[in-house]
C-alpha cells in the first residue's frame, strides 16, 4: 500500500515538472517573439529598437538554445553592424559560427558581416583571413574543374542571374558557340573550342610557366587576387536592395550571383598570375562593378566607396 505522504511526494513532483515545462515553454515564445519582433525593426532601418529586441530574446536564451538557433545571434550582429558596435559583432558572429546549425546561406551572411567588420577597423589582414575560410569553397558557390579540353562546372545555382553571366563569359572566353555549353542539371560541361584555350592549355600540360617568372612572383600576385576579391565581397556585402523584389530577383539571389561572380574572378585571376605576362589582377578586377550590373541590371549596383 502506496502511503499518503508518498502519494503527496508524487503529485509534488508532478506539479513541479508541470510548472518548469510551462515556464520553459513560455520562455522559448518570449524569445520568440522578441526575435521577430527584432527582424521586423531590422527590416524597417530601425537598427537600435532591433539590437534591444535581439538583445532581450538572447538573455531569455540558454546556451543550448543559442547553438541550436544561431541566426538569432547572426542577426543581431547584422543590427549591431549598422549602429558600428563593432566589438559585439565580432563575439556574436564567431559564437554562432562555432555552431553546426546555420544553414550554409546564413553562414555566408554572418561571414561577410564578420568580414565587413574587420574592414570598418582597418584591419584587412582578419578579413583576409576570414575570407580564406568561408567564401572560397563555399557550398553555395560553382565548382569548376579546369580539363584539358574542358571545362566542368558543378553545383550551378538555381539562379538565371548567374546561368545568363556564365554562358556569356564562357561564350567570350572558351566557346564558339552556345552548343559548346552542356547542360545536365547542376552539372554543365563547356567544350574548348576557342584556338588561344587549346594553346593555354599546351602551356599548362608542359607544366611551363611565363619565362621570367618566379614562384614567389607567382605567388605574391595570387595574393593580389585573393585581396581584391576579399575587397569585392565587401562590396557584395553593402549591394543596395535589388529595384524589383519579385520572382527570380531577390536580395538574396543578387548578393548570391555577386559573391560568385567574385569567385570565378578571382579564380580567373588565379590562373593568368601561373600562366600570363599580363597584370593579372588589375585586369581582372578593374571593371567588375559595372560588369555586374550590366549582367544584373535588376540589382542594386555595387557602392562606388567601396574598392
Amino acid at each position: 500500500m502506496i502511503h499518503l505522504t508518498e502519494v503527496r511526494m508524487r503529485a509534488y513532483f508532478f506539479l513541479i515538472t508541470t510548472i518548469f515545462y510551462i515556464l520553459n515553454c513560455y520562455a522559448n515564445e518570449e524569445w520568440e517573439n522578441c526575435w521577430l519582433q527584432g527582424r521586423d525593426y531590422h527590416s524597417n532601418s530601425q537598427f537600435q529598437e532591433a539590437s534591444s529586441a535581439f538583445d532581450q530574446a538572447i538573455d531569455l536564451m540558454s546556451e543550448e538554445d543559442l547553438d541550436k538557433y544561431p541566426y538569432v545571434l547572426s542577426d543581431r550582429a547584422q543590427s549591431d553592424y549598422k549602429l558600428e558596435n563593432y566589438s559585439k559583432v565580432l563575439e556574436d558572429t564567431k559564437k554562432a559560427l562555432m555552431s553546426k546549425n546555420l544553414t550554409d546561406y546564413e553562414r555566408l551572411h554572418c561571414a561577410l558581416t564578420r568580414m565587413a567588420t574587420f574592414r570598418q577597423l582597418g584591419d584587412e589582414d582578419s578579413s583576409m583571413e576570414e575570407y580564406k575560410k568561408y567564401m572560397i569553397g563555399c557550398p553555395l558557390f560553382p565548382k569548376l574543374d579546369y580539363l584539358e579540353n574542358k571545362i566542368v562546372i558543378r553545383n550551378v545555382p538555381d539562379c538565371e542571374l548567374y546561368k545568363y553571366y556564365t554562358k556569356h563569359q564562357m561564350l567570350a572566353k572558351y566557346c564558339e558557340c552556345e552548343q559548346d555549353i552542356q547542360e545536365y542539371g547542376k552539372t554543365w560541361i563547356i567544350n574548348k573550342t576557342k584556338r588561344q584555350n587549346h594553346d593555354l592549355n599546351l602551356l599548362r600540360r608542359d607544366n611551363l610557366v611565363v619565362r621570367g617568372k618566379t614562384p614567389e612572383q607567382i605567388e605574391a600576385c595570387v595574393n593580389t587576387c585573393n585581396r581584391l576579391a576579399d575587397s569585392a565581397a565587401y562590396c557584395c556585402y553593402l549591394l543596395p536592395l535589388p529595384t524589383v523584389l519579385s520572382g527570380p530577383v531577390t536580395a538574396t539571389t543578387c548578393g548570391i550571383a555577386c559573391l560568385a561572380l567574385v569567385e570565378q574572378l578571382r579564380l580567373d585571376c588565379a590562373e593568368c598570375c601561373r600562366y600570363s605576362e599580363e597584370a593579372c589582377a588589375n585586369k581582372t578586377f578593374r571593371s567588375w562593378k559595372n560588369e555586374f550590373i550590366k549582367e544584373n541590371p535588376r540589382c542594386g549596383k555595387p557602392p562606388e566607396k567601396c574598392k
